[in-house]
């Protein structure tokens, strides 16, 4: 009896867990800093640490994640600056990526033959790309954030247009900073690359002098300061949930 009662604890304690403790990552220290050698975890969500056993990780190391995990959605945080070599490589089930802005380099074939990837968003300026990046990527568009430099297109042979939103991401939720759109009515999406987006922050809309009508979704709970000050040509803003918390002079 006591057996099963320490064995069904234990499992307790497991499940418990947080999905973060969960995954695995194989990884190789050099002069203070991490490269990421391979990941073991689950599938679905995967956000990279910008940190492991206090160091910072700043290189995703070649075919790291490569071997099928059934990753969805993949977030690289701003202390990488190197993607290595076919590092995604035929991930088919990836759909979309969040790149720092930390990244300056992704090698040969990163992205290669990921079919259902559908969107790639840079967060800093346009890194160097290696060949063969996105090769068979069909469905794939690059986006970029306003303020950021060296954009082309094509980008690695995809479509690359500027973001409408530039954002942020913590605990794998989103949070809106700023709106690059062309105004009008903006029916914000409750989803950014597969992330929920959870809050608008301060003055993230302000100043869109041709916002005429905004719809907000019910994943949102949290509006922060001024986030639609002076948005003067405003005329409805329509919530598909409950009411969200909101900061100071929001519609200001």
């Amino acid at each position: 009896m006591k057996m099963f009662a320490r064995s069904g604890l234990l499992l307790l304690l497991l499940l418990a867990l947080p999905a973060v403790a969960q995954a695995q990552y194989a990884y190789v220290t050099n002069s203070g800093t991490i490269t990421i050698a391979g990941y073991g975890g689950p599938g679905g969500t995967v956000v990279i640490p910008d940190r492991i056993n206090g160091l910072p990780v700043t290189r995703i190391g070649d075919a790291a994640f490569m071997v099928p995990h059934d990753l969805i959605s993949v977030v690289i945080p701003n202390s990488i600056t190197n993607i290595g070599q076919q590092v995604f490589d035929s991930c088919n089930t990836l759909t979309s990526v969040i790149i720092g802005k930390g990244v300056t380099n992704i090698e040969f074939a990163a992205f290669h033959a990921c079919t259902n990837l559908i969107s790639v968003y840079f967060q800093g300026n346009a890194p160097r790309l290696g060949s063969n990046v996105f090769d068979g990527d069909t469905l794939a568009t690059v986006y970029y954030f306003k303020g950021t430099t060296n954009w082309y297109s094509p980008f690695g042979g995809r479509p690359a247009v500027l973001s409408p939103y530039t954002f942020t991401q913590s605990n794998s939720t989103i949070t809106i900073t700023g709106y690059a759109g062309s105004g009008g009515v903006v029916d914000i999406p409750d989803t950014i690359a597969g992330l929920p987006l959870t809050s608008i922050g301060n003055e993230a809309f302000a100043f869109c002098t041709n916002l005429t009508s905004v719809t907000i979704p019910a994943s949102v709970t949290v509006i922060d300061d001024e986030a639609f000050a002076d948005c003067d040509s405003l005329e409805s803003v329509h919530f598909k949930g409950n009411a969200p918390n909101l900061g100071w002079d929001v519609f200001d």
